[in-house]
Formats: structure tokens, C-alpha cells, sequence
């Protein structure tokens, strides 16, 4: 998927969506941030209404290993 983070365009490969605190959460690897593929793995944790512009891709990707699925939402 790509969408706007913090003025960043970015690529994003979703692992999990989630409700904390009534607001909904999505873990993702990054993919590409400006179109710039980062030097290592990483994965972080999205508000998703702070992400804009969103918008699904075709991309394939592989699950992270960072992705802990078992780790407390």
C-alpha cells in the first residue's frame, strides 16, 4: 500500500490491523520511504488516520521477520 506519513510517501506491506484505545493501528514493514528503499528491515506501528492518501497496491511481499504476531496489541 503507499500513503502519506508525516509529509513521507511511503510504501508500506501491512501485517496486522488493530484497535488500542478506541483508534485503529496497523503494523507495517516499510517498503520505500520517498521512494527510497531503507538500508535495513523496518517495521513500525501506523495511526491510521495519520496516514493520508492511502491507496492499494499490487505488490507482493514476504511476512517480516520482525512481525512478532504473538507480541500485545
Amino acid at each position: 500500500m503507499t500513503a502519506i506519513y508525516n509529509r513521507t510517501r511511503m510504501v508500506l506491506a501491512p501485517h496486522i490491523l488493530y484497535l488500542r484505545g478506541g483508534a485503529l493501528y496497523m503494523d507495517a514493514a516499510v517498503v520505500s520511504r520517498d521512494f527510497i528503499v531503507p538500508r535495513e528491515d523496518k517495521f513500525g506501528t501506523y495511526k491510521l488516520d495519520g496516514l493520508k492518501g492511502l491507496a492499494i497496491t499490487e505488490r507482493e511481499f514476504r511476512i517480516s521477520p520482525l512481525f512478532l504476531p504473538e507480541s500485545e496489541k
